[in-house]
């Protein structure tokens, strides 16, 4: 269940429960009253508060119901006896000298309190401290009446209903407020649930994530909220991983290109530095000597040279702005051309190229696909074992593709070396011998080259026992600089 639905649910709880409670108990304290009622507690009056004003309102009463024939007036006068009750209230009606209506029961020594009422007038309220009397003298068409209503002192009437009424109030109040809390303390728990576990599981989620656990993953299977929040989580470990993973990586990267710089430039340093010594020291004596000595120098200096141009390329194409200038070619045409350029530049004694090339259109920059396809016929080449190496260049088509194809009858390269043919001064030579026929860096400036062009390169050995790279370029790609076409 979403937070959303949650939050909707406990705001309808939020009013229906204490609106349903209060009514509930609303009904049960109305029973009470109702029951009350109906078995003891009736309306009836507390004399020296109530008695006055009500002897009066129903002396009003009775005067307009005695304005009436005599057969309506008794049967009203009737219905309102449920009224007076035994030894709380009580009156009697004369006409003339003759009761004509009377209820309850007379209050001892109410005689006295006639009397006083008689000194007084036709309408007279008197008491005793115990009883009191109220008398009035009623004259109609249909006769002189006169009115006695006579209270009992201390006797309640509406005192118990008051109290009961004022105990459900209380009741109800209590359970209002009792009803708001526990119910907002169930809806508090209802939601604030929901939102704090996945926050104490993404809370552990980082906390491993800072104590280098990288690999911690979060496992959560509410679809919430927090559903693409966890998963959202995970891309970022795995993301955070893989950028530790490749900060390692470059780190023993720069690490390895340092040793294998100080290697490479060490070797033909060491020997121009014997050379210019043996000169200085006179070990050269005759001029051919010398002049052997300096060609060698010259040599070496070519081969720290060639190295360092090769380097330079190598670190300008690690930069995001390296330049790249692509066309749309005829790929087949381009690699006539640069086939027959490395034709020209090995003798069929040393090296033989042959080619098959299927029409195909594919952006590429001419310059980085000649560097590429130098640099893995010349790497062909000088690990030959056999006099003449064979070179076979292949361009097929496939679906989003063009696949190029480097395929010699070299010796192959050990399995366990293939993926890391394309690292900087990689050779599978371990004891990194003969460095002046190799840099280390040509098939990694390959790589990055194809890697530019948003093309991918492999290795694999072939079964003729030599070495295949393969590279694929695609056949429509998005680069920085506008492509054209030719």
């Amino acid at each position: 269940m979403t937070i959303k639905r949650r939050l909707f649910i406990s705001n309808v709880l939020m009013i229906a429960v204490p609106v349903f409670v209060s009514a509930a108990i609303g009904l049960i304290c109305l029973q009470a009253v109702r029951f009350s009622i109906e078995h003891g507690i009736r309306p009836g009056l507390y004399t020296d508060e109530d008695f006055p004003e009500t002897s009066k309102k129903l002396s009003l009463t009775i005067e307009h119901i005695l304005r009436e024939p005599q057969k309506g007036w008794q049967k009203k006068i009737s219905i309102m006896n449920d009224i007076f009750q035994e030894d709380k209230i009580s009156y009697r009606i004369f006409l003339q000298e003759t009761i004509v209506s009377q209820e309850g029961i007379l209050p001892a020594g109410y005689q006295k309190l006639l009397t006083a009422a008689d000194l007084l007038g036709e309408e007279a309220l008197v008491s005793d401290g115990i009883s009191s009397l109220y008398t009035k003298k009623i004259i109609n068409t249909n006769g002189s009446f006169r009115l006695e209503i006579y209270g009992i002192e201390g006797k309640t009437s509406y005192h118990a209903l008051k109290t009961l009424i004022i105990c459900c109030a209380a009741v109800l109040i209590i359970t209002i407020i009792l009803s708001v809390w526990g119910t907002n303390r169930f809806l508090i728990s209802f939601v604030f649930r929901r939102i704090e576990e996945p926050l104490d599981i993404l809370s552990k989620g980082v906390h491993d994530l800072r104590d280098g656990n990288l690999s911690y993953r979060i496992l959560y299977v509410s679809n919430d909220e927090f559903a693409p929040v966890c998963a959202g989580f995970n891309d970022m470990a795995e993301h955070l991983k893989k950028s530790v993973e490749s900060v390692k990586q470059h780190e023993a990267d720069r690490t390895e290109l340092i040793a294998g710089i100080s290697h490479d430039l060490r070797t033909p340093i060491t020997s121009i530095l014997a050379y210019v010594e043996g000169l200085l020291d006179g070990i050269a004596t005759t001029p051919d000597m010398q002049q052997k000595y300096l060609i060698t120098i010259r040599q070496k200096a070519q081969e720290l040279e060639y190295l360092i141009s090769q380097l330079f390329l190598f670190s300008k194409m690690e930069f995001a702005d390296f330049p790249v200038h692509t066309a749309v070619c005829n790929l087949a045409e381009e690699m006539h051309v640069i086939e027959q350029a490395c034709r020209d530049e090995y003798d069929t004694d040393t090296c033989i190229i042959t080619g098959q090339f299927d029409e195909v259109r594919v952006p590429v920059d001419r310059d980085l696909l000649m560097r590429i396809c130098q640099n893995i016929i010349g790497n062909s080449v000088k690990y030959k074992k056999k006099p003449v190496v064979h070179v076979h260049i292949s361009v097929t088509a496939e679906k989003e593709n063009a696949m190029l194809v480097f395929t010699d009858d070299g010796p192959g390269v050990p399995s366990e070396s293939l993926a890391n043919l394309f690292t900087v001064f990689y050779r599978c030579d371990t004891a990194r011998r003969n460095t002046a026929d190799s840099s280390g860096l040509g098939l990694a400036i390959a790589a990055k080259a194809v890697q530019r062009m948003r093309g991918t390169i492999m290795a694999e050995n072939n079964k003729s026992g030599g070495l295949s790279i393969i590279i694929r370029l695609p056949l429509t790609a998005v680069f920085s600089s506008p492509e054209k076409s030719v």
